[in-house]
């Protein structure tokens, strides 16, 4: 049977205190239910106006940075043709789903490509090239949330983004999953429900 003597030896005069987290109430929490888009991830850094010499304009991918050379189904391309609707972007990072022709077999069918911003405020106009990615509902506490799921998944609806009055008439592809985001004190974790493999 091991005897300890000494706490400070055991554990090492440089093995500092750690705390256990402070856990928080569940009742406190908000969160946001949106739409799984089936498509690849893509970021936009801008910092200045795009009008000025000195502005910095970043496209990225889920992982890296993007030039001309090194692309992402052409999304630096595309940001690139489509600069200028961006004028009005808040400086900052971007972060969005890129879909349509060539990405993730098109499942919405659409006729080009599109990016749908995952910040609901984001300041642009919406167009054919940029839009937002649709909220399902929003709530607080973490038992409505568990519910909301459990409903989701007895009955998923259909794709809100590309639906009968959408971008393509009478197309209504089913839904890939939902995300889920939940505003704690402390940050933000985001979840995926995958429905349709």
């Amino acid at each position: 049977m091991l005897e300890i003597k000494d706490l400070d030896t055991f554990l090492g005069e440089t093995q500092p205190h750690r705390s256990f987290s402070k856990i928080q109430r569940v009742e406190n929490i908000q969160w946001v239910i949106s739409e799984k888009l089936d498509g690849t991830n893509g970021v936009i850094f801008k910092q200045g106006s795009i009008y000025e010499p000195d502005h910095v304009l970043k496209i990225g991918s889920r992982n890296r940075w993007l030039d001309e050379h090194n692309d992402n189904h052409g999304f630096y391309n595309f940001v690139m043709a489509n600069v200028e609707q961006l004028a009005n972007l808040n400086d900052g990072f971007h972060y969005g789903e890129f879909v349509g022709p060539g990405i993730q077999k098109n499942r919405y069918n659409l006729p080009a490509k599109k990016l749908f911003f995952f910040n609901q405020k984001v300041d642009i106009p919406l167009c054919d090239e940029y839009g937002l990615v649709p909220i399902y509902t929003t709530g607080s506490g973490l038992p409505s949330l568990l519910y909301a799921i459990e409903a989701y998944r007895q009955e998923m609806p259909q794709s809100l983004t590309f639906n009968e009055t959408g971008p393509i008439k009478n197309a209504k592809p089913s839904l890939e999953g939902l995300m889920i985001e939940i505003h704690f004190d402390n940050g933000v974790r985001r979840l995926k429900l995958i429905v349709d493999k």
